[in-house]
C-alpha cells in the first residue's frame, strides 16, 4: 500500500483502522496523509503519490 519512496505506518486492516502515509527525505506527499480502513477491508484511498520536491508536472 506504500507509495513508491513512501512509508505506512499501519497495515492493518480492521474495520476504522488509520494508516498514516509519509515520504522518504527528499519526496512531498501529493493527497492525504491520512486513510481509514472502511467495512470491506480496503483502505478508503490509495491515489497517495510521492514525488520529489523540485520536480513540476508536464503541461
Amino acid at each position: 500500500m506504500a507509495p513508491k519512496h513512501g512509508n505506512v505506518s499501519n497495515t492493518n486492516t480492521t474495520y476504522g483502522s488509520i494508516a498514516t502515509i509519509s515520504c522518504q527525505t527528499g519526496y512531498i506527499l501529493r493527497d492525504s496523509g491520512m486513510v481509514t480502513c472502511d467495512s470491506n477491508g480496503h483502505w478508503n484511498s490509495t491515489s497517495q503519490m510521492c514525488t520529489i520536491i523540485g520536480e513540476c508536472c508536464s503541461i
